[in-house]
C-alpha cells in the first residue's frame, strides 16, 4: 500500500521562514488549499525535498491492521523532527533514525492499539537524544487510557535534560533554529 502524508500538525521555523505541512493554511484572512496534485506519496526510506525542507519516510509498526503505517523525519536546516506515528516499540528497526541526530521527537504515549506507552516513549526519546519531546495520543479517547503524569515521570528518569512540550489538539509550536 502507499502512504499519504496529508499533513503534520507541527510548525518548523527556520530563521525568518516558517513551513507548514497542512492541507489548508490560513494566511491573513485568505485560505490556501492544496490540490491532490500537490500531495506527494512517499514510502519507507524515501525522501521528498522542497526548498530546504525534507521529509523522509521511516519505519512504524501499528500492527497487522495498518501495515502501511509510516513515521516521518522532517528536516529544515540543521533541525530534525521525528513524527514517530502510531507505532509499537521497535528500537532495533530505528537505528538509522537514531544516527540522524533527532532534535525533536513526537511520540504517542497512550499504550493502546499498538502504540507506545509512556515509558516506551520516554525510552525512545532517550535513544534519539532529542532535546524536545512533544507527546501525542493522551486524552484523545477514553479507551486510550494514557497517563501524561506517568509519562512526565518517565521523562524525568530517562531524559532529564529534555524539554517536554504539552500541546492541545491543533496547537502549534516554534522550534529554535539551534538547539
Amino acid at each position: 500500500m502507499r502512504n499519504f502524508i496529508p499533513g503534520i500538525a507541527s510548525t518548523i521555523a527556520a530563521e525568518e521562514m516558517t513551513y507548514f505541512f497542512l492541507l489548508e493554511l490560513q494566511l491573513g484572512g485568505a485560505t490556501v488549499r492544496y490540490n491532490d496534485s500537490d500531495i506527494q506519496i512517499i514510502h519507507e526510506g524515501e525522501t521528498v525535498t522542497h526548498g530546504d525542507v525534507s521529509l523522509t519516510g521511516v519505519y512504524a509498526d501499528h500492527g497487522d491492521l495498518a501495515p502501511e503505517a509510516l513515521g516521518v523525519v522532517v528536516q529544515s536546516g540543521d533541525i530534525r523532527v521525528w513524527q514517530v506515528a502510531d507505532t509499537a516499540y521497535r528500537p532495533e528497526r530505528w537505528q538509522d533514525v537514531f544516527s540522524l541526530g533527532i532534535d525533536v521527537i513526537i511520540p504517542p504515549i497512550n499504550g493502546a492499539y499498538g502504540n507506545l506507552n509512556g515509558e516506551e516513549a520516554a525510552r525512545l526519546a532517550a535513544l534519539t537524544g532529542a532535546k524536545i519531546i512533544i507527546p501525542t495520543h493522551f486524552w484523545t479517547f477514553v479507551e486510550h487510557r494514557s497517563d501524561p503524569y506517568a509519562f512526565a515521570e518517565y521523562c524525568r528518569t530517562y531524559v532529564p535534560n529534555a524539554e517536554v512540550r504539552w500541546m492541545t489538539q491543533g496547537e502549534g509550536t516554534l522550534i529554535p533554529c539551534a538547539l
